[in-house]
């Protein structure tokens, strides 16, 4: 969790982080295991198809468009994946940046009703 340490990061944001990365890490290694699940059972039903004399069901072309198809999905997927990130990012730069005007804003207003203070203190003087 200490590698998503940032200067002037809130511990929570920190945590969020580190549990999004765990997140995505088990679901892509969960993702891989079953692609290569498919890949070896893909083999071993070639394997019994050549070894018994018969006819594979599946060509090699059909083998690769099939791949191919998965390879596609993948990619969407992730493209998918990366534009909720950027909107959740964006999402959350907005409202950082409505809370730092806030803040702003009530500094400008504090300085203001210091300074008018001090101003009526000097003239009653």
């Amino acid at each position: 969790m200490d590698s998503f340490w940032e200067p002037d990061i809130d511990p929570t944001i920190q945590r969020m982080r580190h549990e999004a990365y765990i997140q995505r890490r088990h679901d892509l290694i969960h993702m891989v295991r079953g692609e290569r699940q498919k890949v070896i059972n893909q083999e071993a039903e070639m394997v019994d198809a050549f070894a018994s004399g018969g006819k594979s069901k599946l060509t090699a072309e059909d083998i690769l468009k099939e791949q191919e198809a998965q390879g596609a999905t993948l990619i969407e997927n992730e493209k998918k994946r990366i534009q909720k990130l950027q909107r959740r990012q964006q999402k959350e730069l907005e409202s950082m940046l409505e809370y730092e005007i806030a803040r702003a804003q009530r500094e400008v207003s504090f300085f203001i009703f210091f300074f008018q203070f001090t101003h009526h203190q000097n003239r009653r003087r």
